[in-house]
């Protein structure tokens, strides 16, 4: 991904959160756990909205499960 596309996603993200407050919800994007559980915090006491929570990781970065379910994924399509 070109660094141009990478600030177009950014900026249009940013937009989508602005464009939710015109269709009656809340939108926010977070980057680390403290500002996830900040957000499910304040989407848990807003009622009458819905609630959009972009979560970003850096490029690269695996949870176990998911680091796992790839390796398995990476087998399967070698296998054949």
């Amino acid at each position: 991904m070109a660094a141009e596309d990478g600030a177009a996603a950014v900026g249009a993200s940013q937009r989508l959160g602005e464009t939710l407050g015109g269709l009656g919800g809340d939108g926010v994007r977070v980057g680390t756990r403290a500002e996830l559980k900040a957000a499910l915090g304040k989407a848990m006491a807003t009622r009458g909205k819905f609630q959009l929570i972009e979560i970003t990781i850096p490029r690269g970065v695996l949870s176990n499960l998911l680091a796992r379910f790839v390796a398995g994924v990476m087998g399967l399509n070698y296998a054949r």
